[in-house]
């Protein structure tokens, strides 16, 4: 069970860090136009 539970925490992780990532390139991406 423990094993399962930190499989999700590492996925919800990476999404999340992926979803900081392409706001930030996001962000960039507007204030250079």
């Amino acid at each position: 069970v423990f094993l399962i539970a930190f499989d999700v925490a590492a996925l919800f992780s990476a999404l999340f860090l992926a979803y900081l990532i392409r706001k930030e390139i996001l962000l960039n991406a507007n204030k250079e136009h």
